[in-house]
């Protein structure tokens, strides 16, 4: 173990860089989801938690992976600061709301850490639905769409969510609505 004297972070440079690693994270997501700054803790536990899953150069594996000895999971990773819909698991009249709108910002251990802006708390849910066309301000965010052409290169498509995507009296072609005319001509 190396000691350093006290009051020279120039001494100390791998945890002086992972720091910056980290508050860089945290200012990206922040920025990029418009949660309130009051919320840099949740940030700081979402980009460690990323961190921990991401490759290093040091490694062969992710440290995630070297610390517990199987490779993570990363399917359940969601946009921080996206828009999330918990089931209320205490009881309910037959006519109430059944789940919650939530605002994502972490991982806990089989779960999301949802905060709730009204209750002003952290709640842990793993019965959750992502509504990732909105972030928590209500501005709407571009999708992201990867196609691949013929020849097999990759493309990347954007395309803006609409509130007519989401379930309406036309399907995608259209033919819906004209057939239901051609019928009441006859």
């Amino acid at each position: 173990m190396d000691y350093t004297t006290p009051y020279t972070p120039q001494l100390n440079g791998k945890a002086e860089r992972l720091n910056r690693t980290l508050l860089e994270k945290v200012r990206a997501l922040l920025f990029d989801s418009n949660v309130d700054k009051g919320m840099w803790g949740e940030a700081l536990y979402t980009a460690t938690y990323l961190l921990n899953r991401s490759p290093t150069s040091v490694l062969e594996v992710t440290p995630a992976e070297k610390w517990f000895d199987k490779k993570p999971d990363v399917s359940r990773i969601q946009l921080f600061g996206s828009k999330a819909y918990a089931e209320r698991l205490m009881s309910t009249r037959k006519l109430d709301d059944r789940s919650r709108e939530y605002v994502c910002v972490g991982y806990g251990s089989n779960c999301y850490r949802l905060w709730d802006k009204k209750g002003r708390e952290i709640v842990y849910s793993r019965d959750v639905i992502f509504g990732n066309t909105e972030s928590c301000d209500g501005n709407k965010q571009e999708a992201m769409r990867l196609e691949f052409s013929e020849d097999g290169e990759e493309e990347v498509m954007q395309t803006e969510a609409t509130d007519d995507t989401l379930g309406g009296d036309e399907d995608q072609s259209g033919e819906g609505i004209a057939d239901a005319e051609e019928i009441e001509r006859e």
